[in-house]
C-alpha cells in the first residue's frame, strides 16, 4: 500500500495547473518540444511550426486517413476540384459558412466569411518574395 502512495505522490507532483487567461480571452495551449518562432503559414518551415498552423488554419484539401495509398479530400471545398485538360486551371468551390475568427480587423469585430479572393490572397503571398516565403507547399 505504501508503494502505491508513493507512486501517486510522484505522479502528482509533476502536475500543475495550466496557466490561465484572461476572462473571454481565446488560448490555444499546444505543448511542443520547440519554439516556434511564427505561425506565419508562407514562412512555416519546421514540423513544429507546420503541427501548430494545422491546429489554426484551414486548408482546401486534407489527407484522408488512414488510406494508402493517401488520398485527398474536400477540407473547405465542397468537393474536389476540377482540374482542366491541360493541367493549368484548378475550378474549385469554398463551403458556405466558414468564418474568420473574430478579430477587431473585421468590422465590428465580427469575423467574416471567407471568400475565394481570400484563398487567391493566401495563395499570392506563397509567391511573393516580399513576404520570403520558405516553399511552395
Amino acid at each position: 500500500m505504501r508503494s502505491t502512495h508513493r507512486a501517486l505522490a510522484a505522479l502528482l507532483a509533476g502536475c500543475k495547473a495550466a496557466p490561465s487567461s484572461a476572462p473571454g480571452e481565446k488560448v490555444l495551449r499546444y505543448p511542443l518540444r520547440a519554439r516556434l518562432g511564427n505561425l506565419d503559414p508562407v514562412r512555416v518551415n519546421s514540423q513544429y511550426q507546420s503541427r501548430a498552423a494545422l491546429a489554426i488554419f484551414d486548408t482546401l484539401l486534407q489527407y484522408r486517413y488512414p488510406m494508402r495509398p493517401f488520398e485527398l479530400e474536400p477540407s473547405l471545398l465542397t468537393r474536389m476540384p476540377e482540374i482542366s485538360d491541360d493541367g493549368k486551371t484548378y475550378t474549385f468551390e469554398l463551403r458556405r459558412g466558414i468564418v474568420f475568427q473574430d478579430d477587431p480587423a473585421f468590422a465590428n469585430g465580427r469575423g467574416r466569411e471567407v471568400v475565394t479572393d481570400d484563398v487567391f490572397y493566401s495563395l499570392r503571398r506563397f509567391c511573393d518574395s516580399y513576404w520570403t516565403p520558405s516553399g511552395y507547399w
